[in-house]
């Protein structure tokens, strides 16, 4: 009777990368049917994909035009700087060491630009999840944040500003060592 079946169930799954195969599980293997929601979250999901996607290929392109950016500025920079460098190795400055001091002068530049965007971004968020706290209503599993930012990330946006700053003094420093 009506105490032997139920309307719907709730599964919960130990990470989103096994909702799939539960998912495929439960309408193979126990011939039950997944609600509408179901294909709605994927979708949405497939949609969040398609999105990051887009996201992450304008930052490579930013962080590109970034890089010629800085090499436009240390040429220009070593143009202005050429009697100084012309000096150093009057003095008996190596090419090695010129080359040393552009990209020693290029990871303060890294070093500082990757922790001012990190205080944008850190101050970002934490304005985006006050709004989110403030101005929306409570609903059922609402998130304490909209951002979740593991000490990795930061770390690796140190290391990408550091990369991108000496990929781009790499030539001005070459042609300043020459």
């Amino acid at each position: 009777g009506d105490a032997e079946s139920y309307h719907s169930i709730v599964v919960e799954t130990t990470s989103n990368e096994a909702v799939a195969r539960v998912a495929r599980t439960i309408e193979d293997e126990l011939d039950l049917a997944l609600s509408d929601r179901y294909e709605n979250a994927q979708r949405a999901s497939l949609l969040i994909m398609v999105i990051t996607i887009v996201f992450n290929l304008i930052s490579l392109i930013i962080l590109a035009i970034s890089a010629i950016n800085i090499m436009h500025t240390f040429l220009m920079i070593l143009l202005e700087r050429r009697q100084e460098i012309g000096l150093m190795r009057s003095l008996g400055a190596t090419r090695t060491d010129i080359r040393l001091l552009i990209l020693g002068e290029s990871s303060i530049v890294g070093l500082a630009g990757g922790l001012a965007g990190i205080l944008v971004g850190l101050g970002g968020i934490e304005l985006i999840d006050y709004l989110f706290r403030t101005q929306l209503g409570d609903f059922p599993f609402k998130p304490d944040s909209l951002f979740a930012v593991a000490p990795w990330m930061i770390a690796a946006s140190i290391g990408a500003a550091l990369v991108f700053c000496w990929l781009g003094a790499l030539i001005p420093a070459f042609r300043a060592s020459s």
